[in-house]
Order: C-alpha cells, then structure tokens, then sequence
C-alpha cells in the first residue's frame, strides 16, 4: 500500500495492531478537545479504527495513521474522508489530530499538506474542514492550505459554531505550499 513521507513524518493506511495506540492517543485530553471536551474511550478508539479501515478498503485512501517518521510512533491521523456535513458537491472532510505532546512544533501543517496534495493527485477537486471556533491552530493551518472561510455553522451533532473552510484543486495550483513530501507505493 502507498505512504506518504515528509522531512518528519511517515503516513500510512491504518491495520488493526494500531488499536493499542489510538487507544492511548485518545485518552488524551487535548487531542479530542476541539469539539468533545474530553478524552475519548476505548470503544471510540476502536469505533474511530475500524471505520478508518473500512474507508480504505471502500476508498482506497483517507485518514492516515500519521507517525513519526525515524521511529514509526504514531502521533495522531490526517487525511480525507467522505463528507457527512455540511453538504458540498464532490467535496472530501479534511483533517488531523495529533497528540497534544507534538503541538507547536509545525507537524500538523505538515501532515495537512501532505495528505491535501496527495487527495488532489487522486483528482479531488474539492477540501472541506470543518473546524470548531477556538481552535485557532487548525484554522492557521487552513489558511497555510489556502483554504477559504466560507461559513459559520452549528455542528449538528456537537451544537457548537464551526468555521467551514474549503479549497478547490484550482485554487491549490496557484497556491502552491513550500512543504516536500514523497509518495510510495
């Protein structure tokens, strides 16, 4: 199956050992703040990993399991789904988590664009992130994609305001981002 790797990071498809860690992961507070408060359970770790691998196997791509590339430790995800909300024609949910240990230190951007690039190459036109108000950090990252706020919503499940922001291919050629990565199959 194919990876992607950046100057830090190893992305790859999900298997069912990684259970172990997502589970860790997700016990984390800061990693599911934005928008659950609170540390996500053991069923939600699995919930989250076996509906990863489903989409892969219906898909053939979608949220990398994001880790650090010299060692292999998963740090979180990134990468695509298919859009439940809000509604866009032939648009894709983009998004990344990462443990809160690995914050501030520039991963997240480059996982985001790493798996943004490698979902327009798959012929995506479109990127939608639907990101919770307050959480600054991932709307920086948007905005280093190129990303563009289009609208404030209430999140149908959560009830709190999310900013939707997207990109279209045509707009990711003009803005092109500086970050190199590799795919290999």
């Amino acid at each position: 199956m194919a990876e992607l790797h950046t100057s830090r990071l190893l992305l790859r498809p999900w298997h069912s050992g990684d259970l172990r860690e997502v589970t860790g992961i997700f016990a984390d507070l800061g990693f599911s703040w934005h928008p659950f408060r609170r540390a996500r359970t053991p069923e939600e770790a699995r919930a989250f990993l076996d509906s990863a691998l489903s989409h892969w196997d219906r898909h053939g791509f979608g949220r990398w399991a994001v880790c650090e590339r010299t060692t292999g430790r998963l740090l979180g995800y990134a990468g695509v789904s298919e859009l439940s909300w809000p509604p866009a024609d032939g648009g894709w949910d983009i998004g990344w988590r990462l443990a809160s240990s690995e914050w501030g230190r520039g991963l997240g951007q480059e996982a985001a664009t790493a798996t943004a690039d490698d979902a327009f190459s798959r012929g995506t036109d479109l990127l939608v992130a639907v990101v919770e108000v307050g959480n600054d950090a991932s709307r920086r990252i948007c905005a280093r994609l190129g990303m563009r706020e289009t609208d404030i919503a209430r999140h149908p499940e959560f009830g709190t305001p999310h900013v939707i922001a997207m990109l279209h291919r045509s707009q990711e050629a003009e803005e092109t981002n500086s970050t190199s990565h590799t795919r290999s199959e």
